[in-house]
């Protein structure tokens, strides 16, 4: 199952955003929480998502950029979902084996951000920025993707 974790604080304004949910939610075995909508007092029910993410074979972190990090709701739900213990850490290997891409939205059209000649390497700049390595380099956790079943 895919599993998209969505988390815009401003979906109306985000054409890019409600296209690509759109699409996705037309497709068989996939499952979309959007986090504003679930969780707008920001009380986030751990147990729920972390059951999700037990269901899930591909996970998508879908977003707008924000000052190189993540929507303030998501890193909430990464600090409080992704718990040592349960996502990394000792015994934690509830994510072992699941993929993870991020399916991250910058805004302002295609002049509003420099070409990029390999993507990947905005990614793992990311990834750096918002407190995690790939929770995978351990081999106890999320895998990187450039896309499903790709090999890095």
């Amino acid at each position: 199952m895919i599993l998209i974790i969505y988390a815009h604080p401003y979906p109306q304004h985000s054409h890019a955003n409600k296209r690509m949910l759109e699409q996705a939610g037309t497709l068989d075995g996939v499952e979309i929480r959007s986090l504003y909508q679930l969780y707008p007092d920001f009380n986030i029910d751990i147990a729920a998502e972390q059951a999700a993410l037990a269901r899930a074979d591909l996970v998508i972190w879908q977003h707008p950029m924000q000052w190189y990090s993540v929507s303030p709701l998501l890193k909430l739900w990464m600090d409080k979902v992704l718990a040592h213990g349960w996502a990394y850490g000792h015994n934690g290997i509830a994510l072992r084996g699941k993929s993870l891409m991020w399916a991250v939205t910058t805004g302002g059209g295609e002049t509003a951000a420099p070409a990029i000649a390999d993507p990947r390497l905005l990614a793992h700049d990311v990834v750096g920025k918002v407190g995690f390595a790939d929770l995978g380099e351990r081999g106890d956790g999320l895998r990187l993707e450039d896309r499903p079943g790709s090999e890095r």
